[in-house]
């Protein structure tokens, strides 16, 4: 499985001279700060484009919250009950990669390894107990995700994190949007297997929008919350 055929978000791209090419570099240490969603300072980016050996993570977040079955069509398909409340859980930040990275089968569950394109929302400073109207003013931007899931574990543990969580199960990026760009409430959110679409779904049909789910959802720190199906 290949992450960057699974996930497809309108997104203005970042030019190549903006992204790290180096741990060491100061474009690398301007592309961290602002993925904390801290002030870029002092940064010496290229004058001239240089060429992409490899996509990193958009941001490394502390902690990575989901909502589950937020999709009321996909519910249906699953014949899973919709929740009246958000559903949140979690996945492990180390199973985060970047584009066009390898989602490796884990050896524990390598049967039913399935995929869903999700829209990631970044929060980019520390907060607690923010209202539904105060949410998006601390969103940083939105880039694609990929909510791998060992669905035999899913099924069979009491909890997610299991089935969800396993190395290299959360792909992200490859750009950060950042929150002035779009309207997150009116996206289309596709994946593509081999060329083949395998969802369709926008946004607009969440059952819980992303102004009302971050408020839920943001507890105590900065994250990555991924809007799951």
């Amino acid at each position: 499985m290949r992450p960057g055929h699974g996930a497809h978000l309108e997104a203005h791209q970042i030019p190549d001279s903006h992204r790290p090419n180096h741990a060491g570099t100061a474009q690398h240490r301007a592309h961290r700060a602002a993925a904390r969603g801290q002030p870029v300072r002092g940064a010496d980016f290229a004058s001239e484009a240089l060429p992409i050996h490899r996509f990193l993570p958009p941001i490394e977040p502390p902690n990575i919250f989901a909502i589950g079955r937020n999709y009321r069509e996909h519910a249906a398909e699953t014949g899973a009950q919709v929740p009246e409340k958000p559903l949140i859980f979690m996945k492990a930040t180390t199973a985060i990669i970047g584009h066009d990275d390898t989602i490796v089968l884990p050896a524990a569950a390598p049967n039913e390894v399935d995929f869903e394109a999700e829209l990631a929302v970044i929060i980019g400073r520390r907060a607690r107990n923010v209202g539904e109207k105060e949410a998006l003013d601390y969103v940083l931007g939105y880039t694609a995700a990929n909510d791998v899931s060992a669905r035999d574990c899913q099924r069979g543990d009491k909890q997610w994190s299991r089935a969800k969580g396993f190395d290299t199960f959360c792909p992200l990026g490859p750009w950060l949007v950042t929150a002035d760009e779009l309207n997150p409430d009116a996206l289309s959110i596709r994946s593509r297997l081999n060329g083949r679409v395998m969802q369709d779904a926008n946004t607009r049909d969440m059952l819980h929008s992303c102004r009302s789910s971050s408020a839920t959802s943001r507890s105590s720190s900065r994250c990555c919350q991924a809007r799951s199906s």
